[in-house]
């Protein structure tokens, strides 16, 4: 890679999955150089779409992306170096987010349907359907890996996904907000030095006042013990996965020289905002 090389850094917006705190800050560090990508149908066809869509003379000046469909491998382009980055959150915690969401959101999506539709325990149960969409289902190592187009997923799949998250990602946790965003900063800042990752939480709701902990005890509390293991059967990759990256991202912080300053530098910045 040379002086001349172009970088973009392209956010794998998982749904709900504090995607759009993360694109409210690529927004106000990047400003018209950012792009939140909302035409779907040409992301989903991948790379044949991706490469000469970022080579397009009005994209010169794009340094961020962001879309809830970018598709592997990526386009490998001539003088761009694109940087792929992912957030990832417990997987049990986020099925109580999605039917919040989608309970309000005004959509005419299956999922917003039924969520309105239905309390949250008949909700759950249509989401483990294998015939729905797997939005609650292993969706994570769905996203990270090469197999979208595919309701099932396997130990398989969750080994690539892993081997992306730990050298081809540049990854945080939605629990471990703060600590992600003072590493990420520091991962792009070779790439970016204007790079400002503070932010303002949005689209969020009452639930993020709890803990994670108790989030997941009022799941299991709602669904019943039966549910509550076939939610948990369903994600049983996904939370291999979020748990592993847990730990990867321990030791990227053990290994960050002056870490507790540069997060306590951090909260402060977003407090000034």
């Amino acid at each position: 890679m040379n002086a001349t090389t172009r970088k973009i850094l392209i956010h794998c917006h998982i749904f709900k999955n504090a995607g759009t705190t993360f694109d409210w800050s690529l927004q106000r560090t990047f400003g018209q150089a950012f792009i939140d990508h909302r035409d779907d149908e040409p992301m989903r066809t991948g790379a044949e779409y991706l490469g000469p869509y970022l080579q397009e003379q009005r994209q010169k000046q794009l340094k961020a992306l962001s879309s809830h469909h970018v598709r592997f491998p990526l386009p490998e382009l001539e003088n761009i170096k694109l940087i792929p980055l992912v957030l990832l959150r417990n997987p049990i915690d986020r099925a109580g987010s999605v039917y919040s969401f989608e309970r309000q959101q005004k959509a005419k999506t299956q999922g917003a349907i039924h969520a309105k539709k239905f309390p949250f325990p008949e909700y759950v149960d249509w989401r483990m359907e294998t015939q729905v969409p797997g939005v609650l289902r292993n969706a994570q190592v769905r996203a990270t890996c090469q197999t979208q187009k595919r309701n099932i997923i396997n130990e398989q799949d969750y080994a690539a996904a892993l081997e992306r998250i730990k050298n081809y990602f540049l990854f945080g946790l939605v629990e471990r907000y703060d600590e992600s965003m003072v590493l990420i900063e520091d991962q792009l800042r070779p790439y970016f030095p204007e790079i400002d990752l503070t932010h303002i939480a949005q689209n969020t709701s009452s639930r993020r006042q709890k803990g994670v902990s108790e989030k997941i005890d009022g799941i299991n509390l709602s669904l019943g013990d039966e549910r509550f293991k076939k939610l948990m059967g369903n994600n049983q990759w996904d939370i291999k996965l979020y748990e592993t990256a847990d730990k990867l991202l321990s030791e990227q912080v053990a290994k960050t020289s002056g870490f507790p300053e540069k997060l306590a530098h951090y909260k402060t910045r977003c407090q000034a905002l």
